[in-house]
């Protein structure tokens, strides 16, 4: 059974994406954002529907595929640049339990369990932080890089 977030989530998604279908000339008219060029309507019905792509996709995560990562990590830098320094790869617990046993595991790492309430407001979901362009001192999958830090972040976009 999927987990009753997502699906929820999921629902509100496509609701909103009816009513924009509805109305898309109407919003393609008023023309607004980035450019004027008339498809603002249709720019935000592609984005909904990739939203809806990528909720459908969640339940067959944690198959393994280190090409696709949920989260990639950057470092604020002082310049205020950001430099990837690893990945993590997240799949929902109760979407994992519905078809299998035990933890996910991706190259051949155990994946780490967050239980539900949890700082992120997830329900309960299995992780795995890869640290694949910074060297970490405690290792490749650890969840905290001890030389990472976010005091150069500004706030907002870099």
């Amino acid at each position: 059974m999927p987990d009753s977030s997502i699906v929820r989530f999921r629902h509100v998604v496509g609701v909103a994406l009816s009513h924009l279908e509805e109305r898309r000339e109407e919003i393609n008219d008023l023309n607004v954002f980035p450019v004027a060029d008339g498809d603002t309507g249709d720019n935000m019905a592609l984005t909904m529907r990739h939203v809806l792509d990528e909720l459908d996709s969640l339940e067959q995560r944690g198959n393994g595929d280190p090409r696709r990562p949920e989260i990639v990590i950057y470092e604020p830098l002082p310049n205020g640049k950001l430099q990837l320094v690893g990945a993590d790869y997240l799949v929902f617990a109760d979407a994992w339990h519905a078809k299998n046993q035990g933890s996910p595991q991706l190259m051949g790492q155990l994946m780490h369990l967050i239980e539900a309430p949890n700082r992120y407001g997830l329900p309960a979901f299995y992780t795995l932080h890869v640290w694949a362009w910074k060297e970490s001192p405690t290792g490749t999958f650890v969840n905290w890089h001890k030389n990472i830090s976010c005091d150069a972040f500004r706030g907002g976009v870099n």
